[in-house]
């Protein structure tokens, strides 16, 4: 079991995508019913500020629903008659069958537990949201991990400035202001703790796109080499032993030349954003 989403012998990933939609919904309401007011008396452009943070959480929140209930582009094979694939094929098994139906598997494709098909693009499973991450949904997903970082640090943010201007103006309206205070600090650590949770996953996420690399390539560490101890050559660490490659993970050089995919800085970007991914016909690998 995940030690790290284990405590008290109990597993609590299934809750995940629970706890994420919730705290963020949450994290809105504190925002609206709360702050919200205070920054009509403290805060200058206040409508600006408010217009800014429910235009953040409404499309990160469109962002999530949708990355974690949609198909993430899974490769159906064509036709009326074609048998289904068992959904605990191997990923070999996946493409001998898919083979075998005069389709050859895409690459960049991965056949998961979760699916019957194989996804197209596959990026990785997010547990956090309970779905994969492909073809269909790879740039909400990429929104969400944006939004919920800004959200993060501009509630906290807000929360900081709205603590300080109340220990030195006095508002009318909020009499109860030790309250009031609790819950803005108790939503400022809320908030930083949700961005430097998340702050990290954007951050590789950035990476990978910078790259056009997938993280389930760099799982793998397909585009990854070092120079070997005996030659002095640039080798792939997937070549090296058990012990040195435990030994030297940290060291790991990512190879341009091995992801045929990776062009330049603002090919990747254009590749990603603008590429057409909904044609029956878009296999993925790009």
């Amino acid at each position: 079991m995940d030690s790290e989403h284990s405590y008290f012998g109990v597993d609590v990933r299934p809750l995940l995508p629970f706890l994420l939609s919730v705290s963020t919904l949450l994290g809105a309401v504190q925002l609206i019913a709360v702050a919200f007011p205070l920054m009509t008396d403290l805060l200058p452009l206040a409508d600006f500020f408010k217009a800014i943070m429910l235009v953040l959480y409404t499309v990160t929140m469109a962002c999530m629903v949708y990355a974690a209930w949609c198909d993430p582009g899974q490769m159906k094979p064509k036709g009326q008659n074609k048998r289904h694939l068992s959904a605990d094929y191997a990923a070999d098994e996946a493409e001998g069958v898919l083979k075998n139906l005069g389709e050859e598997l895409p690459a960049r494709a991965h056949k998961t537990w979760q699916y019957e098909y194989p996804i197209r693009r596959y990026d990785h499973y997010c547990k956090w949201l309970a779905n994969c991450i492909g073809l269909l949904n790879h740039r909400e997903f990429f929104i969400m991990c944006f939004g919920l970082v800004a959200i993060g640090g501009c509630g906290a943010l807000l929360d900081a400035f709205l603590i300080v201007r109340l220990q030195t103006d006095a508002i009318p309206d909020f009499e109860d202001a030790l309250s009031t205070k609790l819950f803005l600090a108790m939503h400022l650590a809320y908030s930083a703790c949700l961005s430097l949770r998340v702050c990290p996953i954007f951050t590789l996420h950035l990476t990978f796109i910078s790259r056009n690399e997938l993280a389930n390539e760099w799982k793998k560490n397909t585009n990854y080499v070092l120079p070997s101890k005996d030659t002095g050559k640039l080798v792939p660490v997937n070549e090296l032993s058990d012990d040195e490659f435990n030994d030297r993970f940290d060291a790991f050089i990512y190879a341009k030349e091995k992801n045929e995919f990776d062009k330049d800085l603002v090919t990747n970007w254009t590749t990603f954003w603008c590429t057409p991914r909904w044609a029956s016909s878009q296999l993925g690998d790009f």
